[in-house]
């Protein structure tokens, strides 16, 4: 029997840690190689969305972005020359950009959400696709950065013809940059923006490769690579790169060293670390002989050091986060890693010191999981999302999840409005919803989320919700 892992709220065997790491795609077609077009497996060549789809948004930057995609609507399909090229940069040699982005991937399309709900726009399939349209769709391969009227949106996509592929938008939303691999050990797991560089790793087998790559040439030379003997990108800026190796043991290395640093304490298992310039915020889930004793914030800071942040013992610190500007965190009850109890709600201004916290209580919030996908921070705002299922009728167990939002100057709270399913099948139930998955970006302007079928989870779509528009709040 494969040894258990607790991570997150779920228990993850090491078979599965494995799988993800290699050839487990969750659903993806065959990777095809840069010269041969090929249908890209699955269903039968679905449609991706009526002819028409998206017409009267016709391809706009949607709510906050400049707008200008010349796209019409219909089923996009390239009318040239992707160029596909080596990037001869990664260390596996089967990874390829697209000199011709916008011959690689359509310009995204979006349109407002079903039910006339104020300030929500959801992405149309626009394109042909193998099954499913989206792929592995999670923090760990979708990225979005919103800054002084810049955008970069990455997530990966099947093409029909084309293949999988990670495709990164500007605020215009056509694609500025496409990756494409012949191998799914050389694929480009992860590309994750900041105001200078796009952080892409590419390979999930060892060795991967880090890249930084300018934020104006995703597909110029790097400014800096490095080779990484771990296994799992977990995230990455221009400074620090955390990842995880087939053992589940967690790293943190230094980019400017090329020095890896293992996070690890006795008993105990880590969360993902969230890096932050040149530190990172880890979370600490200390187990006594059968229950979790502790969890904590930890700062990891140059060279290797690792102080205790924060601790609310006997309670349990479930979330730590922060935006730059604030340090917010969720304290609980509980006893085990598993457990989606009721929480409080706190706040801190930034520090790296634990002398400098100043710690407020905003207010007690919904309950949650403390998983990398259930909950973000930006822009002085604080998501989560709250597990929930259906108890009765034809949708019982499916997921019927719920987004909160809380501002992090007065602890102000608003429910995302949730809309019509999407999915499309005709045969699901008339109550049937689109609910949130993952939560991939909140800024003080809108909050991406993964949208999820309640009838059926490998149907998704992407949504953005304008926060002015989600009315007074509580």
């Amino acid at each position: 029997m494969a040894r258990q892992v607790r991570r997150f709220g779920a228990v993850l065997p090491l078979v599965v840690i494995a799988a993800m790491l290699g050839a487990l795609r969750c659903g993806e077609p065959p990777e095809g190689g840069p010269d041969a077009a090929h249908d890209a497996g699955g269903a039968p060549g679905g449609q991706g969305g009526a002819a028409g789809a998206g017409g009267a948004t016709g391809g706009a930057g949607g709510i906050g972005g400049a707008g200008g995609s010349s796209y019409d609507g219909g089923a996009w399909q390239p009318d040239g020359d992707a160029g596909w090229t080596l990037v001869d940069w990664a260390e596996c040699k089967a990874l390829y950009y697209a000199k011709n982005p916008e011959q690689a991937a359509p310009p995204l399309v979006w349109k407002p959400c079903e039910g006339d709900i104020p300030g929500c726009q959801r992405l149309v399939v626009n394109w042909s696709y193998g099954f499913p349209p989206l792929s592995l769709p999670s923090p760990f391969t979708m990225g979005v950065y919103k800054q002084s009227g810049k955008l970069r949106f990455s997530f990966r996509l099947n093409i029909k013809g084309v293949g999988n592929v990670m495709a990164a938008y500007s605020e215009a939303m056509k694609p500025v940059a496409v990756w494409r691999a012949s191998s799914a050990a050389c694929k480009a797991w992860r590309a994750e923006w900041s105001a200078k560089h796009a952080c892409i790793v590419a390979g999930g087998i060892p060795p991967a490769t880090v890249g930084l790559l300018p934020f104006d040439d995703p597909n110029g030379a790097p400014t800096k690579t490095i080779i990484s003997a771990a296994d799992f990108p977990i995230t990455c800026n221009d400074q620090l790169f955390a990842s995880l190796d087939a053992a589940n043991r967690t790293f943190i290395r230094d980019l400017a060293t090329n020095e890896a640093h293992e996070i690890a304490w006795p008993n105990s298992l880590v969360g993902y670390p969230r890096v932050h310039g040149p530190v990172a915020l880890v979370q600490r889930f200390a187990f006594g002989p059968t229950i979790l004793e502790a969890a904590e914030a930890w700062l990891w800071t140059k060279p290797n050091q690792l102080t205790k942040l924060l601790d609310a013992a006997p309670q349990k610190i479930w979330e730590a986060r922060t935006d730059g500007a604030t340090l917010a965190w969720v304290q609980v009850s509980a006893t085990d890693t598993g457990d989606k109890p009721p929480g409080e709600l706190w706040a801190s201004p930034w520090t790296t010191s634990p002398a400098g916290l100043a710690p407020k209580k905003l207010r007690n919030v919904a309950p949650s999981g403390n998983s990398l996908e259930g909950n973000a921070m930006g822009g002085g705002y604080f998501v989560l999302i709250e597990p929930r299922t259906v108890t009765e009728g034809p949708l019982k167990d499916a997921p019927d999840h719920r987004m909160h939002v809380y501002r992090l100057t007065d602890g102000r709270h608003w429910e995302v409005v949730r809309f019509v399913d999407v999915g499309p099948s005709t045969i699901k139930p008339a109550s049937s919803l689109t609910v949130p998955g993952s939560v991939l970006h909140i800024d003080e302007e809108e909050v991406w989320w993964l949208g999820v079928s309640q009838y059926s989870q490998d149907n998704w779509t992407i949504v953005r919700q304008r926060l002015s528009d989600l009315g007074p709040g509580d």
